[in-house]
């Protein structure tokens, strides 16, 4: 654009501080009647979050995915029901404050996001604020949120997600994704440094 790069002020995504609240995972489980390991999708069921491609994943490791979102392409839809057979289970939505929501990303194995593009995900913050182990894209600004706390996917390589997630389930549980998402990108500590931008741009307004 040709401005001075002093004037570009980095605002970030964050969630909801109750993510970090200890939730029962077998609320979920027993809600949806869920047993076993499973991988968890949360996001619309639409070409950019790539389900289709994470449900072939989810068959070459023979682990069940459990999906949560709305139908935004129904025809999108209809493909992922086509190859999910009996391994996927798309669950409908829920509400962002049901706390069956929390309780599946603490209950899930691995939290799934081979998305063609994220900002990172609202989801991905959540599920990595309840503990969750983090299987994620390349695509967009991922790594600046989770760091080395991750597991990242090429979103257009089937194989390459499923050896992801083949390693996400095969490690242990750390608390360091969590600690990272408390600690930067919850919406109290989010919205602090953007207060102060809006009165420092205020202040210069009034100087004008």
């Amino acid at each position: 654009l040709g401005l001075d790069r002093g004037r570009f002020v980095t605002v970030r995504n964050a969630c909801d501080p109750e993510f970090l609240d200890p939730v029962d995972p077998a609320l979920f489980r027993n809600h949806f009647g869920i047993e076993g390991p499973f991988l968890l999708n949360v996001g619309n069921i639409e070409p950019r979050k790539n389900q289709l491609a994470l449900i072939r994943a989810a068959r070459a490791v023979g682990v069940p995915l459990l999906m949560l979102g709305r139908v935004r392409s129904e025809e999108y839809a209809a493909a992922c029901r086509a190859e999910a057979g009996d391994l996927a289970r798309h669950l409908g939505a829920l509400d962002h404050d049901d706390p069956l929501l929390r309780s599946a990303y603490a209950a899930c194995d691995a939290f799934c996001l081979p998305s063609s593009l994220e900002t990172p995900g609202r989801a991905a913050l959540e599920a990595a604020a309840a503990g969750a182990r983090l299987v994620i894209t390349t695509e967009g600004s991922t790594r600046e949120y989770f760091g080395d706390a991750a597991l990242y996917v090429d979103p257009t390589n089937e194989t390459d997600i499923a050896q992801k997630i083949a390693a996400a389930l095969a490690a242990p549980r750390t608390p360091a994704l969590r600690q990272r998402i408390a600690a930067d990108f919850t919406w109290d500590r989010a919205l602090a440094p953007l207060s102060g931008l809006y009165h420092a741009l205020g202040a210069e307004d009034a100087e004008r």
